[in-house]
This record gives C-alpha cells, sequence and structure tokens, in this order.
C-alpha cells in the first residue's frame, strides 16, 4: 500500500533492535530512542534515524533539514556514554525477551486473551 501511494512506511524500533529488522522486512524509515534499550541507562537522551543515504541526507540539509534544527550529531560524552553501554545491549535483549516469555505464560494460565474491538 506505502508503494501505492508513495507513503513511507516508518518503524520505530525502540523496543526490538536486535530481534526485529524492519528495514528487511520492508521498512524505509527506522528509528530508535537509544535513552531507553540500547543505551540502557538514563544518563543521556538520544535518538537515531535509519534510511537511505538521500533521504538522511534531506534531514541535513543545511536550509531545509528538518534535523538541523535539533542538532543531527551527539556530543562526544553522550556517544562515549552510548558506546560504553552497547557491550551489553545482547544480555539485556535477552533478559527482556525471557521476561516478556514469562509474562505471556503467566497470563495464558490465567486465560486472559486480547480482543480486539470492531
Amino acid at each position: 500500500m506505502q508503494k501505492k501511494y508513495g507513503i513511507k512506511l516508518i518503524i520505530d524500533n525502540t523496543f526490538s533492535p536486535m530481534i526485529i529488522s524492519p528495514a528487511r522486512l520492508g521498512a524505509e524509515i527506522v528509528i530508535h530512542s537509544m535513552t531507553k534499550f540500547i543505551n540502557g541507562t538514563s544518563d543521556c537522551v538520544a535518538g537515531c534515524i535509519c534510511s537511505t543515504h538521500d533521504f538522511i541526507c534531506t534531514l541535513t540539509d543545511i536550509n531545509t533539514g528538518a534535523t538541523m534544527l535539533l542538532g543531527p550529531v551527539l556530543d562526544s560524552y553522550r556517544a562515549a556514554s552510548i558506546l560504553k553501554n552497547l557491550h551489553s545491549l545482547h544480555i539485556r535483549m535477552k533478559k527482556h525477551s525471557e521476561n516478556a516469555m514469562f509474562l505471556a505464560t503467566e497470563f495464558e494460565k490465567l486465560d486472559l486473551k486480547y480482543i480486539i474491538p470492531d
């Protein structure tokens, strides 16, 4: 549908950065809040946008780019903070997955069901 109408599919992959790869599934733009799962602590606020080179260039255009108002590049302190915590992302993602499976199993035991509204 997005191709038919010229709409870009944008996916927020904040909560599953190592589990799902939206770009491989057809997403044209993937965003992450790096503050949450990727960094793993709340010592900095950051995010990232992943897309084609051409799209990123439109965002960072000095005259019309949307990110030019927000600051397209992290300062070195925050970048280093994220980098130092990145080494444990796989461990944190494994634990998040185990916790999700535990909750799903417990909900199933309670016969809880999600009902899709009409």
